[in-house]
This record gives structure tokens, C-alpha cells and sequence, in this order.
């Protein structure tokens, strides 16, 4: 942590603080030490920002410049199609076209569908043929697999794929988990934390990117199992449990007949009880998605969307991550584009594909392609009215990259393993020194918690008197001396009341982890 006692010794000696952020690249380029020959580190820093934004600035007028002779040569302006992320406006999926194995392999009961990542295979869970029917993405039958180290498949229902593009079925009927090659050579029985004599019978089944397996047990607890690679049970939560609305009783199950795994969320179609529960990789519950029909199959596929299954619907909906409804697709019915308890889904590009499984057939849908609308320009269409836009655009960069945090803010974001949002969002926080040492060694999802954090300087002397004048504690005080002197007025990341109430009397704004969340996760 830099200490400026006084003006004089400022510029006699460099700011620790400041060299040693120089040295570890945790900061800016290194300056010329004769540019700032003379200057405190607050003026190095000021003078760092001014020439920062003096290149942004030239950069834009080089992008106007460019815009404006495209458009006088041009004369012609393609704007692209913009699809709002709203239920009245976003198209929803069209229906291509369906398949049902004919006549080589003709489906009874289809009940779910994955793509293989490798060799984009569709693999289909037929139920009352006992067996797995693979096929092109066209819906050309390739072939079928069925056997098991004691016989044959009795009533397989989900399927999902490690990183070794090994295949895992689960069978309701053998209340068992198969594991086969790509071709449908078997393999092994997955045995649940490597005891034979565990009692379960697995039904929904997802394959993270660590090939830890996660399925959905309804023996007697309605529940979530999540084993490491080696069958290791890790994590497990869950109740059987009917519940009266929607959002109560978390932790209660009936029948989750879908499971699906990103980042650090499993999302889990609790089906009789008309909803989606989403959990932490931890098995930490975090929020309810209203799904108000009966869910079923759920992937997450084009644009982050969450597709899902509604079997007694006869439909599919589709929802942003965080459970915004974006459209629905499909309607009761035997014709095309029809859905007849309908229950798997898996997405590949903008592809569908959904298991039609009263109809005994696989339906493919794709989401509509938005192709530009070329249209004649207009004075408002001028190029130069883009750059008061620019212009904010620029400022809310500069500002949103400053922001101090406390150490209390930061505890919580690593402890809910939010690392990478907080690097995606604010891009660097600024920190005493102390805390800085705290956290540095931390790394989540690759993110290292040293490469976007920034000690600050300050002047010891005016921290003091802050931590008088407004009973703060010491770290307190000094990202409130921070955000005080700061060229735009940032927020200061902290969970300390008494900061929040110093910092609205003086107009400065404190964001907890609570509003961080609710502003920047989906």
C-alpha cells in the first residue's frame, strides 16, 4: 500500500505501492520515469487515465472517419435485424423437418436424443424397443445397440457423453446406468460410489465438461446425485415432496425428469411439481424458474437459451438462464409441427431436436436465421450522430474499470465462485494492499483473482482524518478517499453499512453483493 505523508516527500521518493504494481504488471505499461519526474503517484495516475483517454478518443475519431466514407461512397447503410430478447417480439424456432427410423429401425416411444460432440451422431433412447437407435443429423439411421454384461436394455431413457465421447444410458427398467463406446460396444455398469449394493433407480442424466456424472434418483428420496469420474458420490440433495406454489419448499422434488449442467449451475426440471430448481455445483440452492406445465428434457443450446420440454403442454419453451421466458414452439396435434407427449431435447447450432414420443418420431426445429435489411440512408442515419453514443459508451468503460472493493465484497464473491463474473463485469477492482495479499493466490475458472485486482495509493495523513470525521474503519476510509478523488464518480464494492451511509451523504454510491448480482448475472 503506497503512503504519501506530505507534498515533500512526494517527490523525492516513488510510491512502494505504485512501483511495485509496475513490477508485477499489475497495473498500466511502465511510464518513462522522466515523464514523471516531479509528480505525486495520485498526479501519475491522473495524467495515465488523461493519456488513456486522449487514445480512445483518437481511435473513435479514426472509426468515425472510416464510417463516414463508407457511408459517402457506399450511400448505403445494412442494418442488421436485431432480435429483442422479449416474448412479444423474438421469433420463435420453425419446424424443418422429422424422422422416425423407418424402416429399418421404427421407433416405439422414443424417449430422449443427444449429439454426439465428436462425430455428431443423434443417439435416441427407444423405451419399448429396448434399445438405442443412432442416427445422421438428417435422421439417416446408422445403427442400434441394446446389449449389457447381463443381457439386454429393458427401458432406456436418458443419454449424455463424457470428454472421451464415452456413451451413458440410463435404464429405469434394470435400474441401471450403462456406459458403451461411441459404436455401442458396452462397456461397463457405472456403479454408484463404487458399491454394488447401493439402491437407486437413476432416471435424468447430464455429463459435465470434468466428466463428473449427475443424475436424478426417484428409489425413494427424489433427489440429485452428483459422482466424480471414478463413481465417487460427491454431492447429493433433494426431497421427494409435493409443494402447493411454485416457489416454496426448495430442496423438494417430485419426479425431476431432466437435469442439465453449465458453469457452475445445475438446472433440474422438478416435473410434478411445475418447475425448475437451480442449484450451485455445491448443491447450494439458488433460484426457482416458473415453468406452470409439466418439465421434462432441458438443454441449454443457441444464445444460452434454456430450452425445455413441457410434456402435458405438448410444447417446448425456451427461457434466458436466469428464467426470463423468451417463445414457445409446438402445439398438440399428429401433423407436422405437432407435438404428442414430447419429453427429450438436445440442441446443435441452431438445430432442435425433440423426442415426439407418443408420436414415435424425432421432430427437428431451428431457429430462424436474422439476415440484414439493407435500406437507404437518412440524415439521421449520419454517421456523426453516432458519436454522442460513442462518447457514453467510452465513458461508462472507463468508469465501470474503476472501482474499489473491499475485502468483505470480495470474500463473498469467492466463496459463491463468482470470480469470473466479477473479471467479465468490472474488469479490474482496486484494493489496499492488505487485501491484496489476502486474495492473490486465488484462482477460479482459470481467472486469477491477482490479475484483476490493482493496489491503490494513498495519502495516510487525509485517511486518518477520514476515519475520525466519519468513524470508518481504516480500509473503509481509504476507498472512500479513493472513489472521492476519482475522475468519475464509481461505485465502491462493500458490504459495511456505515460506508454506505458515508457514501450517500457525499453523493457516491455502494454496491453490495447482493445488487452486484442482481445487476450482472442473467
Amino acid at each position: 500500500m503506497a503512503k504519501n505523508s506530505n507534498d515533500k516527500d512526494a517527490n523525492k521518493k516513488e510510491t512502494p505501492g505504485v512501483e511495485r504494481g509496475v513490477k508485477e504488471g499489475r497495473g498500466a505499461k511502465e511510464i518513462p520515469p522522466e515523464a514523471t519526474k516531479g509528480l505525486t503517484s495520485s498526479e501519475r495516475v491522473r495524467r495515465k487515465n488523461k493519456i488513456l483517454l486522449l487514445i480512445l478518443l483518437l481511435l473513435l475519431l479514426a472509426a468515425l472517419g472510416a464510417a463516414l466514407y463508407y457511408y459517402f461512397t457506399q450511400k448505403e447503410s445494412p442494418i442488421p435485424r436485431v432480435t429483442v430478447p422479449d416474448a412479444k417480439t423474438i421469433p420463435p424456432p420453425k419446424f424443418l423437418f422429422l424422422f422416425d427410423g423407418s424402416p429399418k429401425a421404427t421407433m416405439r416411444r422414443p424417449t430422449d436424443v443427444a449429439i454426439h460432440p465428436k462425430t455428431k451422431w443423434v443417439y435416441v433412447t427407444d423405451t419399448y424397443m429396448h434399445r438405442v437407435s443412432v442416427f445422421d443429423l438428417n435422421g439417416k439411421f446408422l445403427f442400434s445397440f441394446k446389449k449389457t454384461d447381463q443381457g439386454e436394455m429393458r427401458s432406456p431413457i436418458y443419454v449424455d457423453f463424457n470428454k472421451k465421447g464415452e456413451v451413458y444410458i440410463t435404464d429405469r427398467g434394470n435400474e441401471r446406468l450403462y456406459v458403451y463406446t461411441q459404436r455401442g460396444k458396452f462397456i461397463k455398469e457405472f456403479v454408484p460410489d463404487n458399491d454394488p449394493n447401493f439402491r437407486w433407480l437413476p432416471i435424468a442424466l447430464t455429463v459435465d465438461e470434468d466428466d463428473n456424472v449427475y443424475v436424478t434418483d426417484i428409489l425413494q428420496d427424489h433427489r440429485v446425485l452428483v459422482f466424480a469420474p471414478d463413481g465417487t458420490l460427491k454431492v447429493k440433495f433433494g426431497v421427494v415432496g409435493e409443494v402447493a406454489k411454485l416457489t416454496e419448499d426448495p430442496g423438494k422434488f417430485a419426479f425431476p425428469n431432466g437435469i442439465e449442467v453449465q458453469e457452475n449451475r445445475i438446472f433440474v426440471s422438478d416435473s410434478n411439481n411445475r418447475r425448475i430448481q437451480v442449484y450451485s455445483k455445491e448443491g447450494k440452492f439458488l433460484y426457482f424458474i416458473k415453468t406452470g406445465g409439466l418439465p421434462r428434457g432441458v438443454d441449454i443450446g443457441y444464445k444460452n437459451r434454456l430450452h425445455l420440454v413441457d410434456v402435458m403442454a405438448h410444447s417446448c419453451s425456451v427461457f434466458t438462464r436466469g428464467g426470463k421466458f423468451l417463445a414457445s414452439f409446438g402445439e398438440f396435434g399428429f401433423d407436422l409441427g405437432n407435438f404428442y407427449f414430447p419429453n427429450g431435447i438436445s440442441t446443435y447450432g441452431r438445430r432442435i431436436y425433440v423426442t415426439d414420443m407418443a408420436n414415435n418420431r424425432v421432430q427437428v426445429w431451428a431457429w430462424p436465421v436474422e439476415i440484414p435489411l439493407p435500406i437507404r440512408p437518412s440524415i439521421w442515419m449520419c454517421p456523426w450522430f453516432l458519436l454522442l453514443p460513442l462518447l457514453l459508451l467510452l465513458l461508462w468503460l472507463l468508469r465501470k474499470s474503476r472501482y474499489p472493493s473491499h475485502r468483505e465484497f470480495l470474500e463473498l464473491v469467492v466463496e459463491n465462485d463468482r470470480v469470473k463474473l466479477l473479471a467479465d463485469k468490472l474488469i479490474k477492482v482496486y484494493v489496499i494492499e492488505k487485501t491484496f495479499d489476502e486474495f492473490k493466490e486465488v484462482e477460479q475458472h482459470t481467472v486469477k483473482m491477482e490479475e484483476i485486482m490493482e493496489v491503490f495509493d494513498y495519502d495516510e495523513e487525509k485517511v486518518r482524518e477520514i476515519q475520525e470525521e466519519y468513524q470508518l474503519d481504516e480500509e473503509s476510509a481509504a476507498l472512500f478517499y479513493r472513489v472521492r478523488r476519482s475522475f468519475f464518480k464509481g461505485r465502491i464494492l462493500a458490504e459495511n453499512e456505515r460506508l454506505k451511509e458515508v457514501a450517500k451523504q457525499k453523493h457516491r454510491r455502494v454496491m453490495d453483493y447482493k445488487e452486484f448480482i442482481e445487476k450482472y448475472e442473467e
